[in-house]
């Protein structure tokens, strides 16, 4: 996990809450990056960024046709004393080419909330994108992590 961009400023933060689907089947539960502060965006100024660097280790996913990685991008503020999550917006990242995980660099657009875990790719079009605002994250075999150099906007594969 990288950087979230795009993010609304007046907000402490943010984190990540992903899973793992194949259609309507969990294949892995939904997880959390954990929460980092949000900093002004040095590139919009009406903008928040959020810097995660953080490492996940999936394992044990067969490769599948249609499995995919939902994130879910959530704001945190405090009310009352009490920190607060809201759903900001998320995304999809199809995970496998026939039998191969699709490593890569991406940079994923992210769409209104709310979250729709039984996404299928070809419905995204119907699905309207937050401007500017973007997961970027890298995805690859275990202890391989930084051997991937390039960003492959929106789901390319390596």
């Amino acid at each position: 996990w990288d950087t979230v961009v795009g993010l609304p400023r007046g907000y402490d933060g943010t984190q990540l809450v992903y899973g793992i689907n194949c259609g309507r089947e969990i294949i892995l539960d939904p997880k959390v990056v954990e929460f980092k502060r949000n900093v002004r965006d040095p590139s919009n100024e009406k903008s928040a960024r959020c810097m995660l660097i953080d490492n996940h280790t999936i394992s044990n996913i067969k490769p599948r046709p249609n499995t995919h990685l939902i994130i879910e991008a959530q704001v945190l503020k405090r009310v009352n004393g009490e920190q607060v999550e809201e759903p900001y917006g998320w995304t999809v990242l199809d995970l496998f080419d026939i039998n191969r995980l699709k490593t890569g660099i991406y940079k994923l657009p992210l769409y209104y909330a709310p979250t729709n875990p039984d996404i299928q790719l070809v419905q995204l079009p119907n699905y309207q994108k937050i401007p500017n605002a973007y997961i970027y994250l890298r995805v690859n075999h275990p202890g391989l992590e930084n051997e991937i150099h390039r960003i492959r906007p929106n789901g390319g594969s390596t």
